[in-house]
């Protein structure tokens, strides 16, 4: 529940200052990266496409 929270809060800093760092990103492991990625793509696809253009090999489990 922790890692969760932790990707949903760091989504949500991404989205407020409208600055994603793609490698921290693809830093990110399990429910973190599925949280974070789960509201990116709902609020911003293209940040979305452009992270799974760059990282398509750590897409297999997300979204």
């Amino acid at each position: 529940m922790i890692a969760a929270s932790c990707g949903e809060s760091i989504a949500r800093i991404w989205l407020t200052s409208q600055r994603i760092d793609y490698k921290k990103t693809s830093n990110l492991k399990g429910v973190t990266l599925n949280e974070a990625l789960s509201l990116i793509k709902a609020q911003r696809p293209d940040w979305f496409k452009a992270y799974s253009d760059l990282y398509q090999s750590k897409l297999k489990v997300q979204c």
